[in-house]
């Protein structure tokens, strides 16, 4: 029988692990988060700064307005969410107006010239790469499955394919609540 002492202790020990984990640990890693995605943004601009590509080009609209998505949004970029947008995603799949927002970008960085393309390409990499990590490090239940999943494709069980599935399925919904916020003029550039 444990001493009531003892279990206090145990008690105590396991609020302020909660309590770093959720007030210190998740704000900093938020502010990571967000700032990752500032220099993604910035590196965007760089793009349209050099006349790389335009700035009212749709690819570029559609990639600032999900970067600046995440950024608005990252708070609620959390494992809950993403089952609960995930399950949204298969519902709207079904009907006959879906878009696919993270296909349609990844379409349109196709048609531009192959120096452009690579380094968008590196910018939705990256874009996706943060969401994982921040969906990873802000939940304690997808920290665990990620590390499950990191050892199974170490093994060679997984394949990373499915790792875009998880950020295709955020990006979907940062760059719906962002696109919602827009003036209609710039929703539809």
């Amino acid at each position: 029988m444990q001493s009531p002492f003892n279990l206090f202790i145990f008690i105590a020990a396991v609020s302020g692990l909660w309590i770093f984990w959720d007030k210190a640990l998740r704000s900093l890693l938020l502010d990571a988060f967000r700032e990752r995605i500032f220099e993604l943004r910035f590196s965007l601009f760089e793009l349209g700064m050099k006349d790389d590509v335009n700035f009212e080009s749709e690819v570029y609209r559609q990639l600032e307005t999900l970067l600046s998505g995440l950024l608005r949004w990252a708070h609620n970029v959390t494992f809950l969410t993403f089952v609960i947008s995930r399950a949204e995603q298969e519902k709207a799949k079904q009907q006959k107006d879906y878009v696919d927002v993270s296909q349609q970008i990844e379409l349109k960085i196709r048609q531009l010239n192959p120096e452009v393309q690579d380094e968008m390409n590196r910018i939705l990499t990256e874009t996706r790469k943060a969401i994982l990590l921040y969906i990873s490090f802000t939940s304690l239940f997808f920290l665990g499955c990620s590390a499950l999943l990191t050892t199974l494709r170490l093994v060679g069980i997984w394949h990373p394919e499915k790792a875009d599935e998880i950020s295709n399925v955020v990006e979907q919904e940062a760059y719906k609540a962002e696109i919602k916020r827009l003036p209609p003029k710039l929703a539809h550039a």
